[in-house]
């Protein structure tokens, strides 16, 4: 049912004048607890190395909410920190990620609400905001798994769990239009404690695999790492390893590996080099291709790796040919583990 215009103005909402044009830039910003890690008490000067700044977002890791805030906006985000952080079970390390909208939105709304340094309108940027969530829909799961896959590295396993989503902002005027959503927080209690110097080198690695991430492949890891459902947090663990493996595949020149896993008697050099090209040419299973890559390009991935690997097709080609598998005896832990060293060892190659 629709909101009566009386009911908007009982709301303390009034007429916007007419020779009044509100324009403002907008922002999505989400606030993450980072579950997994413990973060030694940064230095004064920790914050900023442990914050980015990129052309499509920005983001940065702390202890603490304000601190964070203030270094990317030069604000805070809440009046009491402590209070906030207990009425929403947050708890630290935090990760703020900032996705902007650089043009100027206009209002399309008649109706505001002015308090002090601050504008509400009533539904006056949904275009502006419709645009922010489809950027955030993009940006935010790329950038969430690429920092899955190296902070797991440190410990596993890691969850950015969303505790805040805030779609704000501000006009030429510098006023403040906010829009807030609070969403509920679960807490790990396995932990490791790490430094500013350990995450560092975490931040450099996941922004380099966020410039090289296919969107198929971040796009069904940050599904596998949200889901509750344990099927298809399988599935989706495992398309993900089934589309990285077949992209990293086609993208290796085998002219550039024969001489150094094959011991081709000079006699029959360039009819053995053919041979194993056109060995590799017949290789269109998954199987086949997932022992290739983990030979030639993931130096990571050990005879542990390929057992689970197959172990874990199995269970994917049952439940392909509609086979009944028990939800709580599938692997979950296994396929996570695999397919983050899956994609962590290519980088590392």
């Amino acid at each position: 049912m629709a909101i009566t215009l009386s009911e908007i103005k009982r709301m303390g909402f009034s007429q916007i004048p007419n020779d009044v044009k509100i324009e403002a830039k907008f922002r999505l910003v989400k606030v993450y607890s980072v579950e997994g890690i413990f973060l030694n008490k940064l230095e004064s000067n920790s914050i900023e190395d442990l914050c980015c700044n990129g052309e499509d977002f920005s983001f940065g890791f702390g202890n603490s909410l304000n601190e964070i805030y203030q270094y990317i906006f030069n604000e805070d985000l809440v009046e009491d920190e402590r209070k906030w952080i207990e009425e929403n079970n947050a708890k630290p390390p935090f990760l703020i990620i900032n996705v902007a909208l650089n043009q100027f939105s206009v209002c399309e709304s008649d109706y505001w609400k002015k308090d002090n340094n601050s504008i509400a309108t009533w539904n006056g940027f949904s275009e502006a905001k419709k645009l922010l969530r489809i950027k955030g829909e993009k940006v935010i799961p790329q950038i969430i798994a690429s920092l899955t896959v190296h902070f797991s590295l440190l410990h596993q396993p890691i969850r950015f769990k969303s505790i805040l989503t805030e779609i704000c902002g501000k006009t030429k005027l510098g006023e403040n239009i906010v829009d807030i959503l609070i969403e509920a927080s679960m807490i790990f209690s396995n932990f490791t404690t790490v430094s500013s110097d350990q995450i560092k080198p975490k931040i450099h690695d996941s922004l380099n695999l966020y410039s090289q991430f296919d969107s198929k492949v971040s796009f069904f890891l940050y599904s596998a790492i949200q889901e509750k459902d344990r099927l298809k947090q399988f599935l989706f663990f495992f398309f993900a390893i089934e589309i990285y493996t077949h992209q990293t595949f086609k993208r290796i020149d085998f002219r550039n590996y024969v001489n150094n896993i094959n011991q081709i008697p000079d006699r029959i050099r360039i009819s053995g080099e053919q041979f194993f090209l056109e060995l590799q040419e017949e290789s269109r299973t998954l199987s086949q291709r997932f022992h290739w890559c983990a030979i030639l390009i993931w130096v990571g991935i050990d005879d542990n790796d390929i057992e689970n690997f197959k172990s874990i097709k199995k269970i994917r080609d049952k439940i392909a040919h509609g086979e009944i598998i028990s939800e709580p005896m599938l692997p979950i832990d296994m396929i996570e583990r695999l397919c983050l060293k899956v994609l962590s060892s290519h980088q590392t190659s």
